[in-house]
């Protein structure tokens, strides 16, 4: 496993080689099982080598089988989870942490979050999707600083991606 770390940095390991890791799963441990029964040590070692290429191509595969479902989620849920949060209208957080994130969101240039539900307009969204987009690249730069958020988005993805394989994963673990 820490070789194949070796081979991803921690953000496509985790949000791309991953998935397919949970989707390819039997058929990973019928070859181990098969390897360690037959032994073969340098068919292994080519065996592996030859995942490490499996895993770079289908984490690829994944990525967008997930981008494409992620547009259809954000359809179903008219819009983007981040948006949904930061709107007024919702209640998964209070009004005074939504002032709060608002006004420090409100620091990075280009972005005026309204302070005040009455503010809302049908162009905010706009600014929502802007600030989501700023933050996600904030994380993406200073995974030390907001480790948390990158955390989140290394699960974001890795769900996203697992779950636009679904059907992949049906037929595999169905054989």
């Amino acid at each position: 496993m820490n070789k194949v770390k070796n081979f991803f940095d921690d953000f496509t390991f985790h949000a791309r080689v991953m998935p397919i890791m949970v989707v390819t799963m039997p058929i990973v441990i019928a070859a181990i099982s098969k390897g360690i029964l037959q032994g073969g040590w340098s068919e292994n070692i080519g065996l592996i080598l030859l995942s490490l290429v499996y895993f770079t191509m289908t984490s690829k595969i994944a990525r967008n089988l997930g981008k494409s479902y992620e547009k259809k989620m954000y359809q179903q849920l008219g819009g983007m989870p981040s948006t949904i949060v930061l709107r007024f209208s919702n209640d998964t957080f209070d009004e005074v942490t939504k002032k709060r994130y608002h006004k420090k969101l409100n620091q990075f240039d280009g972005l005026v979050l309204p302070l005040d539900a009455s503010d809302e307009t049908s162009d905010t969204d706009l600014q929502y999707i802007s600030a989501s987009n700023i933050l996600r690249n904030y994380a993406n730069s200073n995974r030390n600083k907001e480790q948390r958020v990158y955390q989140e988005l290394k699960e974001y993805n890795f769900w996203r991606n697992l779950y636009g394989t679904k059907g992949i994963t049906l037929v595999v673990y169905l054989f």
